[in-house]
């Protein structure tokens, strides 16, 4: 038989599966047992019935249809076993995987070293893994239930709320990427780098969060923006800082339209003490400046450090000019007390440039306009305020101009040397004269050293004139009778330098000139500005024969005081006490002060004799030398050889009208 008469085929087995009966002769074993409890065989059909018709093939035949019926029977209830034996085991083995991947689901969350953190749909914290135990200081039983608001502080929370509403927009699922602030359970503050997993239910939001400790990283970050915009050694903002919150302050200020003012401030002689004394002590004078500002301020204005020794105040909400200078005569006056420096006293005096604005103007235009009035504090004499004024920017312009031709004269040649005589009261000779230096300006002529010396020292050219003025005056002295001494000027910047003892000594080897011929003058300021490095070098060259001279004694305070740091071998007696001779005062000042100098062994010479009654007090006084036009006026080298030649009485000097000149710049009447 084929098809559905055909017997069955064996199921394969499975695992607990009953194997499918196979049958005998063609037929199920279960049916040849109920024909056998009958008493009927297959082959033997039972008595025919009242019906004829039904026979053994008719028999045969039904018993073949029951026996498949059996079969298929068989086979669905083997095949309904091996599905349910075959399910069972492959639910074993699910159930298997999906608790070893919640146990490695379990151990990547414990192990994770950012902080993993779930909450339910009504904030509340629901999951709490050991970094973040460990990130915000609770332990897990104590921040799940807690609201998220434990770690989050409000401001924060609405944040990251308004963020998410924003992301949904309606969706049920949102992911985003953010750094939050949060706050440890001591109450520090955290800074996180955050991703956040949000699902929509209409309950509420159930989130993830996975979080990252970057509170190191923000601290080293905000470090360097600080340092970007802060100097280093006073801690004040720098140039660039100053220029954002210069402009923030003049939007603000035209908003609600209000003045500002700004204070340019810069240290007199910086460099000189910087030079002398050692950049330790320069950078103590800066920050001890530093706090003399903020001292000297009003609440709310601001102090900058804008390079070197340049410093700005940025004075918002004033109220005029004259409220500007008042503040910046504050700080003059705060820096007229010494700065007591380990062993240093140092007086270091500021000169102050103001403007004020009706903050149309920009910034840079601002900043621009106080450092002009700051450089004409400069040449008015330093330690003062000056307020801008519209012709400064021409008086600027000329100051660039000769500072530029200056410099072409130095690399060029343009300076030449004139010699004013100094004559001995006694006999009239004259054995020392004093080298004062002049510039043939191109298109100007010759210009006197007041009009140039000031810009020399404000851009640094000092150092290299006094170098000129050396070597040329010791050049020319070295062909005059050999009882003659030369005098020159040099600049304290110059006296501070490390080997100017070796610049000195190295001029007078390639001149010929001996030491004992050559004097150097310097001012009391030296003395007082304490510049231990300039007075060991005059006492190195002093060693060597050098004469050291005392020049425009008396008009510095506490001179007599002072006299004693070196051993001076003249003291020249300024003019301001010589003119005024007739009045009894001054003559008996310049008495005392030449019987002085006689007890001490000091030469006394006074500067600035223009009238034959100056000059007869004068020698009645006892001063061993007179210089001044009554008796000379500065001459070039050539003229003068001709004169110390002939060495005639000192009546018989050239004359020439008072003026003001002197290679450092001083009002004398002298050459």
């Amino acid at each position: 038989m084929t098809g559905r008469h055909a017997a069955p085929p064996s199921a394969p087995a499975g695992p607990g599966a009953i194997p499918p009966v196979q049958a005998a002769d063609g037929l199920h074993p279960l049916l040849l047992r109920q024909l056998a409890r009958l008493g009927l065989t297959a082959d033997h059909p039972p008595e025919p019935g009242p019906d004829a018709g039904f026979g053994a093939q008719q028999w045969r035949e039904l018993l073949t249809r029951i026996s498949v019926a059996y079969t298929d029977a068989d086979n669905d209830r083997y095949t309904l076993e091996r599905s349910i034996d075959v399910s069972g085991c492959e639910m074993a083995e699910l159930y298997e995987k999906l608790r070893t991947r919640e146990a490695f689901t379990r151990a990547i969350v414990e192990s994770a070293g950012d902080a993993l953190i779930t909450t339910d749909e009504t904030g509340v914290l629901t999951s709490f893994n050991p970094a973040a135990e460990r990130l915000f200081g609770w332990t897990a039983d104590e921040a799940c239930g807690q609201s998220s608001g434990v770690l989050l502080p409000d401001g924060e929370r609405q944040r990251l709320e308004a963020i998410v509403g924003e992301r949904l927009a309606g969706g049920t699922h949102a992911e985003l990427s953010l750094e939050l602030t949060a706050r440890h359970r001591d109450g520090t503050r955290l800074y996180l780098l955050t991703s956040v997993s949000v699902w929509a239910a209409d309950t509420g939001l159930f989130t993830t969060i996975v979080a990252r400790d970057i509170s190191a990283q923000k601290t080293f970050q905000e470090r360097l923006r600080y340092q970007a915009g802060h100097d280093a050694l006073t801690g004040l903002p720098n140039r660039a800082r100053f220029h954002e919150l210069l402009d923030a302050e003049l939007a603000r200020a035209r908003g609600i339209g209000a003045d500002i003012a700004l204070l340019f401030c810069d240290l007199d002689r910086f460099k000189l003490i910087n030079d002398s004394l050692g950049h330790d002590v320069g950078d103590a004078v800066l920050v001890n400046a530093a706090d003399r500002f903020r001292a000297a301020i009003r609440p709310g204005d601001l102090v900058a450090r804008l390079s070197g020794d340049e410093f700005v105040i940025l004075c918002p909400g004033i109220m005029g000019t004259t409220e500007a200078r008042l503040i910046g005569e504050s700080i003059v006056a705060a820096f007229s007390v010494p700065f007591h420096l380990g062993e240093y006293d140092v007086v270091v005096s500021v000169s102050v440039g103001v403007v004020t604005s009706d903050t149309s103007a920009s910034g840079e235009e601002l900043l621009r306009k106080s450092d002009l009035a700051m450089y004409s504090a400069k040449r008015g004499g330093r330690a003062r305020v000056h307020v801008y004024e519209a012709d400064m920017v021409s008086t600027v312009t000329t100051r660039m101009e000769i500072e530029n031709g200056l410099r072409a004269a130095l690399r060029d040649g343009g300076l030449l040397l004139h010699y004013q005589p100094i004559v001995s009261t006694g006999d009239g000779v004259v054995r020392k004269v004093e080298a004062l230096v002049r510039w043939d300006r191109p298109g100007h002529g010759v210009v006197l050293p007041a009009t140039f010396l000031p810009v020399a020292d404000e851009a640094g050219l000092a150092p290299a004139v006094d170098r000129w003025v050396l070597e040329t005056a010791c050049g020319e002295a070295a062909s005059w009778p050999h009882d003659v001494t030369v005098s020159v000027n040099l600049s304290d910047r110059l006296l501070s330098q490390p080997g100017v003892v070796d610049l000195v000594t190295g001029v007078l080897e390639r001149t010929g000139l001996r030491a004992q011929r050559l004097g150097i003058e310097v001012t009391e300021h030296l003395l007082g500005a304490d510049m231990p490095q300039a007075v060991g070098a005059l006492r190195q060259l002093q060693s060597l024969g050098v004469g050291v001279y005392l020049d425009d004694f008396g008009t510095e305070y506490s001179s007599l005081a002072r006299l004693r740091q070196l051993d001076f071998d003249v003291l020249k007696i300024d003019r301001s006490f010589v003119m005024d001779l007739a009045d009894p005062s001054s003559r008996i000042i310049v008495a005392s002060v030449i019987r002085m100098a006689r007890a001490l062994g000091l030469e006394t010479v006074a500067e600035g004799v223009d009238t034959q009654e100056q000059y007869d007090t004068l020698a009645e006084l006892g001063c061993d030398a007179i210089q001044g036009y009554l008796l000379a006026e500065p001459l070039p080298a050539d003229v003068l050889r001709g004169h110390l030649g002939r060495q005639g009485p000192a009546g018989h000097c050239p004359r020439a009208a008072p003026g003001n000149d002197h290679h450092r710049g001083k009002s004398t009447s002298g050459c």
